[in-house]
C-alpha cells in the first residue's frame, strides 16, 4: 500500500502542475487583449480600441458575446484611419474573427445595435497570440490528461495490490 500513496502523492503533484499551467496559460494568452462591456442599443456602439503594432503581430483578432442573442447586432473593426477592414451580422451569441495588421495604430471593434431594446455585450480585440503562448495551453492540457490517467492507474493498481494480499 505504500507503493500506491508514494505513486499518489507523485501523480497529485502531475495533477496540480497541469492546474497551474492552466492558469499561467490563460494569462499569458489574454493578457495582451483589451476588453470591453456596456448595454447597447441603437445609436450607442461598443467601441474597445487596441494598439496594434505589425512587428508584434501580423494578425488581429476579435470577439463577441451577447448576453441576450438578437439578430440586428453587427460587428465593425476599423483600421487607424477609421476604415472598414471587417465586418460580421451576428448570427449566434458568441463570435470570433481575425483581421490583417496593416499598419501600426489603434484598431477598433465598433459593435452596433439597431434595435432599440439594450443588450448586453462583451467584445475583445487585440494582437493574435503568438505559438509559444499557443502551446501552452496545449501542453497544460495533456499534462492534466497525463495526470488523470495516473491517477486512474494507481487506482487500479491499489485494487490489485489488495486483492493479492
Amino acid at each position: 500500500m505504500q507503493k500506491a500513496t508514494v505513486l499518489l502523492v507523485a501523480i497529485s503533484g502531475v495533477v496540480a502542475l497541469g492546474i497551474i499551467l492552466s492558469f499561467y496559460g490563460n494569462q499569458v494568452l489574454f493578457e495582451d487583449l483589451v476588453k470591453g462591456e456596456g448595454n447597447v442599443v441603437m445609436g450607442e456602439d461598443l467601441i474597445v480600441s487596441a494598439e496594434l503594432e505589425r512587428s508584434d503581430s501580423q494578425r488581429g483578432i476579435y470577439a463577441i458575446q451577447i448576453v441576450e442573442y438578437r439578430d440586428d447586432i453587427s460587428a465593425h473593426i476599423l483600421d487607424p484611419y477609421d476604415i472598414e477592414i471587417g465586418s460580421k451580422v451576428m448570427d449566434s451569441d458568441l463570435f470570433e474573427g481575425e483581421f490583417e495588421v496593416e499598419v501600426d495604430g489603434v484598431y477598433k471593434l465598433v459593435v452596433k445595435n439597431d434595435s432599440t431594446n439594450p443588450v448586453k455585450i462583451f467584445g475583445v480585440i487585440g494582437p493574435e497570440p503568438d505559438a509559444g503562448a499557443k502551446s501552452l495551453g496545449f501542453v497544460s492540457l495533456y499534462v492534466l490528461v497525463i495526470g488523470l490517467i495516473g491517477m486512474i492507474g494507481v487506482g487500479v493498481f491499489a485494487v490489485r495490490k489488495r486483492r493479492r494480499s
